[in-house]
């Protein structure tokens, strides 16, 4: 229990920090907030399952790829690669998985990393913090745009099967965002 409140902490600070960079460092004219969802749909190609005993019952070590597709938002729409590692206790169903995943469409692509907190032996609720490159030239402003990717992973991993899983959705804070850009002059506080 101890670990995944630490991994929470990491990744929301990860997230604070992502985000207040995104903000500073942008050009002028360029700045944009837009809610993203995306549906990923993939199957395992490759897997490696070690088992052992902990001292609250039985694990599972696996790591492995999966691909398919990811669609929704024309930025997360295409050929999805998925890396994940995870340690799961077979007997309560409880553990963690983390990894990386990338979607490659005809002029775009994405690149994130994802921590989860693993239920009931499958079930995934993490969040996924990467960047997106848009160069599809579309001028519609809520699906266009390079930029930061931060939000919610919320769907099933299975270490020796199927994975489903939505970016944007989930059962707590069901929110994912693309930004880029910023204000042109710096904030910065005054010094006492």
């Amino acid at each position: 229990m101890r670990r995944i409140k630490v991994w929470l902490l990491i990744v929301s600070a990860l997230a604070l920090v992502s985000a207040g960079a995104a903000v500073a460092h942008g050009k002028r004219g360029k700045t944009h907030t837009d809610a993203v969802s995306a549906t990923l749909a993939a199957t395992q190609a490759r897997i490696a399952n070690k088992t052992c005993t902990g001292e609250d019952g039985a694990y599972r070590a696996f790591h492995g790829k999966w691909t398919g597709t990811s669609t929704g938002d024309p930025r997360l729409t295409g050929k999805l690669r998925l890396y994940a590692r995870g340690l799961v206790n077979t007997t309560t169903g409880s553990g963690q998985v983390t990894g990386w995943l990338g979607i490659r469409g005809e002029k775009s692509w994405a690149k994130a990393r994802f921590v989860a907190v693993v239920t009931g032996g499958t079930g995934l609720n993490g969040y996924v913090i990467g960047w997106v490159r848009d160069k599809t030239g579309s001028t519609v402003e809520e699906t266009a745009g390079s930029g930061r990717l931060l939000g919610s992973i919320f769907g099933t991993i299975a270490p020796d099967g199927a994975l489903a899983a939505r970016i944007g959705t989930g059962a707590a804070v069901a929110v994912a965002n693309i930004q880029g850009g910023g204000c042109s002059n710096h904030v910065h506080g005054k010094r006492r």
